[in-house]
């Protein structure tokens, strides 16, 4: 199982963080700034809500560069103690010298009142990084957190494996920088770690949960549904999909898997973001808002037609939120957060259509 790092740079990415299905976080604040240390209410406030998170914590005093004076290093033991005190799991740190060597008196004062610790991504500004490796071992450190001294971590896989390999097991190397759900998985194969890193934002600055399911089912990808047929009842199945998959991609697969040209789609379940659609009457624009939320669906009822030779879903959904307030409308897609149970039930030999309607701009079906 292949663990993801999500770094927070507030609550609001905490909770984000956790309904996308995050183990373990770090737990920062300014990411403007590549991170400094985080609010001690934000702490206390994510340790209250979720005490099964492993929580990480950022110590770094200013933005710049990592060459710290005496009282700064002094600063940071006194932070490491309190976020200790406040129930971090571990602490993430890193000092250099001028030259671009870790700061190694530095690093043992701060390695004397810290534990669990990931050197963070000073390392990529390392002069000499197989000697910076050596002596981040030397220290204790469990985890480097670093992009193979590149712009993003895809283009540093090579020297991330090269370092996992002298490590030889002594340390864990954690790839991080720029890690999306369309390469996190290549990241991992390609540098042979088992953990990666993520701020795991979609279009902003905050962590987005959807995007946080979305890099641990590619990372850890499951068989997306199970099923059983109907007894008694041709063409009909009982299916269930598996948690943080996309109901979309998950009910897209299941009808190439069991050809199905037409049919119709109820059921109900749980997400954590869900992607709704509405067309505007009179610009005949549509217009497409994210949700962002644990919702419970009420209701999912929809149609399977074809179009361009692939299934074609059209979806609505009516889903209730924390206050008991319901929002529904046309479904462009969702992750799942806890089940999705559906009833399917197929229309064999009748291949249905669609074709685009050139005054709404509308799919509709096309029997022809």
């Amino acid at each position: 199982m292949k663990l993801l790092e999500v770094c927070c740079g507030n609550l609001e990415s905490v909770h984000a963080a956790v309904r996308g299905g995050a183990q373990r976080i770090e737990l920062c604040r300014a990411l403007e700034l590549d991170g400094l240390t985080p609010s001690w209410e934000d702490l206390k406030e994510a340790r209250r809500l979720y005490p099964g998170l492993v929580i990480h914590v950022l110590i770094r005093p200013r933005g710049g560069d990592f060459c710290y004076s005496a009282g700064e290093v002094r600063q940071m033991a006194q932070e490491i103690e309190t976020a200790l005190s406040l129930g971090a799991d571990g602490i993430v740190i890193g000092c250099l010298t001028p030259e671009g060597n870790v700061d190694l008196p530095a690093m043992r004062e701060l390695m004397a009142v810290a534990r669990n610790v990931t050197f963070h991504r000073a390392f990529d500004v390392c002069a000499w990084p197989f000697q910076a490796l050596e002596e981040i071992i030397g220290l204790g450190c469990r985890r480097i957190l670093t992009s193979g001294q590149a712009p993003s971590v895809a283009q540093g896989t090579d020297l991330i494996r090269e370092l996992r390999n002298r490590a030889g097991g002594r340390i864990l190397l954690l790839p991080g920088c720029g890690v999306t759900p369309a390469n996190a998985r290549y990241v991992l194969e390609l540098s042979g770690c088992t953990e990666i890193h993520a701020s795991a934002t979609m279009g902003g600055s905050s962590t987005s949960a959807g995007c946080v399911a979305a890099i641990l089912q590619a990372i850890n990808p499951s068989t997306m549904y199970q099923y059983t047929p109907v007894e008694n009842r041709a063409n009909c199945y009982i299916l269930s999909l598996d948690n943080r998959v996309s109901i979309v991609e998950a009910l897209t697969a299941f009808c190439l898997e069991k050809d199905i040209p037409s049919g119709e789609i109820s059921g109900l379940g749980a997400v954590s973001c869900a992607t709704f659609r509405f067309l505007d009457p009179v610009t005949l624009k549509y217009v497409d808002r994210t949700f962002e939320e644990q919702m419970e669906i009420t209701n999912l009822t929809g149609n399977i037609s074809r179009k361009d030779g692939k299934p074609y879903l059209h979806l609505h959904i009516t889903a209730s939120r924390e206050d008991y307030t319901c929002i529904g409308g046309h479904l462009l897609d969702a992750r799942i957060n806890g089940a999705c149970e559906l009833f399917i039930k197929a229309f064999p030999g009748t291949h249905v259509g669609r074709r685009q309607d050139p005054e709404t701009g509308i799919n509709l079906y096309d029997f022809a």
